[in-house]
């Protein structure tokens, strides 16, 4: 029986988002066990891009609420995103 492979942490830096997404396919194709979003670049937005990029990795990330942030925006993104959400 095969070992299971790891999750990875995956962190797009500005202006490497497209090559992040794709790399995040690869990781689905390749069937690791998910992704964590880890940087401090934009956690929501590349988790919307993963939902949108991906069709069936699990991924995580940690965000803190901050005042800009209209909750209605939160909800949308959480929204897009829990498919992928356990």
């Amino acid at each position: 029986m095969p070992t299971a492979l790891p999750a990875l942490n995956l962190i797009a830096e500005p202006g490497r988002r497209r090559a992040t997404l794709d790399t995040a396919r690869e990781i689905q194709r390749r069937g690791f066990a998910g992704i964590s979003v880890s940087s401090s670049f934009g956690n929501m937005s590349q988790s919307v891009g993963l939902a949108l990029a991906t069709e069936r990795i699990a991924f995580a990330t940690a965000i803190g609420c901050h005042l800009s942030r209209v909750g209605s925006e939160i909800i949308g993104i959480v929204h897009v995103a829990s498919a992928h959400l356990r």
